[in-house]
């Protein structure tokens, strides 16, 4: 009789043990997908707000950009740049990516990141102009920049649109260089990798935690679920991927497995004594 109850009792422990395993691994996942999907909203917030700032100078002047001399050009991108605390080097060209004022930056070390003449030209060869002059606004793909160490994304505006005396269509774009400072508002932890990763993989941000393993990451960009993949060493990690919004980036948090995994195991060992 004794075991006839045993039985049932045995059973529905195990059960409930599964369950509220099968729970605690659940919530630790969904924990993960909420931390990628808001770091992702931060970082395509970051980037739109700085798109809004630039792409609104011209609108200020309109009709009147392309009839500015030297000094009202050179104010316009000085008003441009102290608008863009992000901003590194602010540039004004033609269609054809020459210079039509001098280029605005900080030529001496302080808050913002310095300049220079070959980090403009740098800036220049690499402002996405065509795409701009098609939609009034594009970011071409972020770089590390000769002289440092940081992720810079050029961004360009249509700062001028006019059709000139022989009826050629003519277009001033004004470029800026973003270093991508929102490392400190995403960053990583000991037991806890965040990368951004651009359209092709590569890592803007994270590269160097020891979680975070880019060519392991490719085949989930612009997803947003769970993933569990284990490192070269052999260990297992656990994370969740999100898109940022208007980029073709990749937001990824990563947490070893016995992290994320820890919860349902604790309730493995306490409801084992009781089973």
């Amino acid at each position: 009789m004794a075991l006839l109850t045993a039985v049932p009792l045995l059973l529905f422990g195990r059960q409930s043990m599964e369950v509220a395993t099968s729970e605690a691994r659940s919530g630790s996942e969904e924990v993960l997908l909420r931390d990628a999907a808001r770091n992702a909203v931060f970082v395509g917030r970051w980037m739109a707000d700085r798109a809004e700032i630039l792409e609104a100078w011209p609108q200020v002047f309109p009709g009147r950009v392309e009839t500015f001399d030297d000094n009202l050009r050179g104010g316009l991108l000085n008003a441009v740049y102290r608008g863009l605390p992000s901003a590194a080097t602010v540039v004004l060209v033609d269609e054809e990516g020459r210079l039509v004022a001098d280029p605005v930056f900080k030529s001496q070390p302080g808050e913002r990141r310095t300049g220079s003449a070959a980090r403009s030209q740098e800036l220049i060869r690499r402002l996405p102009l065509q795409v701009a002059m098609q939609t009034g606004l594009a970011t071409g793909d972020p770089y590390v920049s000769l002289e440092d160490d940081l992720v810079s994304v050029p961004m360009a505006t249509v700062a001028a649109a006019w059709t000139d005396e022989s009826g050629v269509e003519r277009r001033l774009l004004l470029g800026a260089e973003l270093v991508l400072d929102v490392a400190t508002e995403i960053e990583s932890t000991a037991d806890m990798g965040i990368a951004l990763l651009d359209g092709e993989g590569e890592a803007l941000l994270g590269q160097g935690h020891p979680l975070v393993y880019p060519e392991l990451l490719r085949p989930v960009l612009g997803t947003h679920l769970n993933i569990a993949h284990a490192l070269p060493d052999g260990s297992e990690v656990h994370g969740a991927t999100a898109p940022v919004p208007s980029t073709d980036w990749t937001i990824v948090v990563l947490r070893p497995a016995s992290v994320v995994l820890g919860p349902a195991r604790q309730i493995q060992t306490n409801l084992s004594v009781l089973i």
